[in-house]
């Protein structure tokens, strides 16, 4: 059993074709399980990580995503991402900086968009976690 996933950012296309046995998603209600045989299925992602499990021979990645849609198949998996990240991408220092601007900025709700910030947040404790590996957290 295999599926297929492919991810796509404004920028880039980051995955074309990785094959995996299931796809953890961070859907909008919660997390999604995709299995090959799912039925076709049309749904926004909110941020947080994608998990391909059992690349290649048992190898499992982690994407870090800022929310989009995701089209599912029996047999595929197109994400369309706002913005992806792998590991290896992540400039740690620059995502504790994020972090560290967004915590300043729900300090002074008067002065900001508190949903802007807390996005910001949001994604900046996402791509944390990944790159330090603390992602069943």
């Amino acid at each position: 059993m295999s599926i297929e996933v492919t991810i796509v950012t404004p920028e880039r296309r980051l995955l074309d074709q990785m094959v995996c046995r299931e796809v953890e998603l961070p859907g909008a209600q919660g997390m999604l399980g995709v299995l090959e045989g799912h039925a076709a299925l049309m749904t926004p992602l909110s941020i947080g990580l994608v998990h391909l499990i059992d690349i290649d021979g048992g190898e499992d990645m982690y994407i870090a995503i800022s929310g989009g849609f995701a089209q599912i198949g029996p047999e595929r998996v197109q994400i369309t991402a706002r913005s992806a990240e792998l590991e290896g991408d992540i400039d740690v220092m620059r995502a504790e900086a994020a972090h560290q601007r967004a915590m300043q900025r729900l300090k002074n709700r008067q002065s900001v968009d508190p949903d802007r910030a807390e996005m910001a947040l949001a994604r900046a404790v996402n791509r944390i976690r990944l790159a330090r590996k603390k992602v069943n957290i």
